[in-house]
């Protein structure tokens, strides 16, 4: 999330406007950068056009591409529970709204990408969370079963798409 939010607080600064708070802004990161965008302009009340949108898009993108690790790290305790998960037998995947490369970087940065069997991310298929198969094929290409299967997630989304699903969720 920090990362994310400086992103956005660089993309709009260079568009001439202030920072936006991280909390905030923290609870909208599960719909994507170009909604982030959307949203701090809102904040001034600003709107802009689609191909306006999308040369933030890419300046917010270049951006993070260069900066994506510099506060990131992983949740407290979450590499002492994948470890266990693990040692317990269990196959670990990725079903992320970041994409797939930025995903596999961030994950390798951080030194957790070993751990994981699969990682799908908003530009790995035709579909992407909220849409069930996103994390259905995330299961399925970590070797797991659907009907064994678990998500742990961090928002709405996460909760939402493994409800539709029909798979357990923490959230």
């Amino acid at each position: 999330a920090p990362d994310l939010i400086r992103t956005l607080n660089h993309v709009l600064a260079e568009a001439g406007f202030p920072s936006v708070p991280l909390e905030s802004f923290r609870p909208l990161i599960s719909r994507g950068a170009r909604a982030l965008i959307v949203e701090g302009l809102a904040l001034f009340e600003e709107k802009r056009s689609e191909e306006q949108l999308d040369e933030l898009f890419e300046r917010f993108l270049d951006n993070y591409v260069d900066n994506f690790a510099v506060e990131s790290a992983p949740y407290p305790n979450l590499v002492t529970m994948l470890d266990a998960a693990l040692n317990a037998g269990a196959r670990l995947g990725v079903c992320t709204s970041k994409r797939e490369g930025l995903s596999r970087a961030l994950l390798r940065e951080l030194g957790l990408y070993d751990r994981f069997k699969a990682i799908l991310g908003r530009d790995t298929l035709d579909v992407y969370k909220r849409d069930p198969r996103h994390l259905t094929e995330t299961i399925l290409r970590a070797g797991g079963q659907v009907d064994r299967a678990g998500m742990i997630g961090d928002n709405a989304i996460d909760v939402n798409t493994a409800k539709a699903a029909g798979i357990p969720v923490i959230a």
